[in-house]
């Protein structure tokens, strides 16, 4: 018996093969996609965090605050500086040092002689603790 093919294609065994490959490879990305926004919203968490705790341990350091909605002066070893918004990030200036990125409204005010930071990102408002005098 000669089992030799000679007619162009390829089989049923190869087709379903091939398709159950595809279909094995789109499940699992389906499922990593939809952990993506979890794990960006989780990103963003972190990295305020860690801003927080930047601005917190600089301005405990810093003395002659004074203060807008928009915008956080104070002065930091014989230096000014200010805290403000610039398109979606929040910088510290004199220079470009970006503290949080990706939000949408940043405002500054003052309560019981502390300073305090509200930020909106997409949908999320939150309100953190800067310093107390």
């Amino acid at each position: 018996m000669n089992y030799i093919r000679r007619e162009p294609g390829f089989t049923m065994i190869e087709m379903l093969l091939a398709l159950s490959a595809v279909s094995l490879c789109a499940v699992l990305c389906s499922a990593l996609i939809a952990l993506l926004p979890r794990s960006i919203a989780q990103h963003y968490e972190a990295e305020d965090a860690l801003a927080l705790r930047q601005l917190r341990f600089l301005l405990a350091q810093a003395d002659t605050f004074t203060l807008t909605q928009e915008q956080l002066a104070f002065r930091y070893h014989m230096q000014f500086f200010t805290l403000e918004q610039y398109g979606h990030l929040l910088v510290k200036r004199p220079g470009f040092e970006v503290m949080m990125q990706q939000v949408d409204h940043i405002r500054f005010f003052k309560q019981n002689e502390c300073y305090y930071l509200a930020y909106t990102r997409q949908t999320n408002s939150k309100e953190a603790l800067l310093a107390c005098e």
